[in-house]
């Protein structure tokens, strides 16, 4: 079996519980990632079972310039953001600088390279100076694929890797969809996330952006088998959404069986 998750930090809790859910269930399981589910991908082939704990503790220590992004909720911290950069002026691509994201994450996990981890797991981003998707090598430190994979637009500016642009390819799309085959599980929680009706002109550029990609999504997923919560919570962050997410996994696990 083959995970499919993307997306960003609005999903942690749920898309994990979807993980835990199925893993309950099954004994191997191969990842195609992107975005924040590539994240979720690294820490449970880490930690195994104890993956989400280790993983809040990673999000919420002091020094982790991601805290900066996390918020529960979720559209005004969003459009929020975006209007914030745009009142820096045009010369500002960004509102936070990935080279100290990219000191973070080397601190956390020095000089493990994705070989190091137990489960295979393929990475892909998109490269925006050559326009491709590229699976990352295995052979690349988990800290630069990460913040290939953290580099979203507008929090972060593209990440400069090996005469490459980088960013997730999930912000394109919400997962990675460069090689989707019929019997993978696509996990998505922001493919049901709605923003309001914008306010001004910045608003509606982002909620243009967001609808861009759900509808890209659409097309790859069309006739998949896809994991999507039935509501969005008020707050994402809430540990009742990662037993949700378990919940919808048996829910799927159970319509797989009696087919």
């Amino acid at each position: 079996m083959r995970i499919i998750m993307g997306g960003y930090f609005e999903g942690l809790y749920w898309e994990s519980g979807v993980l835990q859910g199925i893993l309950e269930n099954q004994n191997k399981i191969d990842f195609y990632l992107s975005g924040t589910g590539s994240l979720i991908g690294i820490f449970f082939s880490l930690y195994q079972e104890n993956f989400l704990g280790k993983l809040k503790n990673f999000l919420y220590e002091k020094e982790n310039p991601l805290n900066s992004i996390i918020s529960k909720d979720i559209y005004q911290s969003r459009y929020s953001q975006i209007t914030s950069l745009y009142k820096l002026g045009r010369g500002n691509n960004s509102l936070y600088n990935n080279k100290e994201l990219e000191e973070y994450l080397k601190s956390y996990f020095k000089t493990l390279k994705i070989s190091d981890l137990k489960e295979n797991i393929e990475l892909e981003v998109f490269d925006l100076k050559n326009r491709q998707f590229k699976i990352i090598s295995k052979e690349t430190y988990i800290y630069e694929a990460l913040t290939m994979e953290l580099s979203v637009p507008p929090y972060y500016q593209y990440y400069e890797h090996d005469e490459g642009l980088y960013i997730p390819s999930s912000y394109l799309s919400i997962i990675p969809v460069n090689d989707i085959k019929n019997d993978d599980i696509i996990i998505s929680y922001e493919s049901k996330i709605e923003f309001p009706i914008p306010k001004n002109g910045v608003e509606i550029l982002l909620k243009i952006s967001n609808r861009r990609s759900i509808k890209n999504y659409r097309i790859y997923t069309n006739s998949k088998n896809k994991i999507e919560p039935e509501n969005i919570s008020e707050n994402p962050y809430n540990i009742k959404e990662f037993f949700n997410g378990k919940k919808a996994a048996y829910k799927f696990l159970e319509g797989i069986n009696e087919n």
